[in-house]
């Protein structure tokens, strides 16, 4: 009798412990889209390729860091007669707060800080015009995730503090390890 009372309170403390380290630990993937430019009469769009990585401390907080390529070379410019190119790369560190809707899935919000660096040549009536840049951002954006065992699809939208001049959406699948 003595063994089953302590063999009991044991085995339910490791399975409490196991089902709440399921949603911990390290996690990544990769993720496509498209995103948005709009500077002044420039007006640009075009697809976008990424990978994330990060560490999940429990079922509502994670540290993530990702990288984005503007895949570019987008010949569509605001109007008229103005045509341009636009390429680019976004690294970003955040902090992902996720609230839990159902077990299967999570709403999520990031706030970090991310690096663009960009590049424009745009042509038009009054000829060529070079910008190149690389800024330092404050990143955030929201998301939803589906999750099913330690693979999971996620959706988002982000922004910079330069919103709405510059956004990001993406689809993206992941795998926790």
């Amino acid at each position: 009798m003595l063994k089953k009372a302590v063999l009991l309170p044991v085995l339910l403390t490791s399975s409490v412990a196991f089902a709440q380290q399921a949603d911990e630990g390290f996690y990544g993937g990769i993720k496509g889209g498209a995103y948005e430019v709009e500077e002044g009469q420039f007006k640009f769009s075009d697809g976008m390729l990424g990978a994330f990585g990060g560490y999940k401390f429990n079922k509502n907080f994670a540290v993530e860091a990702e990288h984005m390529n503007f895949l570019g070379d987008s010949d569509r410019a605001g109007g008229g007669d103005i045509t341009g190119r636009v390429s680019g790369d976004v690294w970003a560190a955040s902090l992902v707060p996720t609230m839990p809707l159902t077990d299967k899935w999570d709403l999520f919000g990031k706030a970090g800080l991310a690096r663009l660096d960009n590049s424009a040549r745009f042509r038009g009536p009054e000829g060529f015009i070079n910008n190149t840049s690389r800024e330092t951002e404050f990143l955030y954006g929201v998301g939803l995730q589906w999750k099913q065992d330690n693979m999971f699809v996620r959706g988002e939208i982000q922004s910079t503090s330069d919103a709405p001049d510059f956004m990001i959406y993406s689809v993206g699948v992941g795998m926790r390890f």
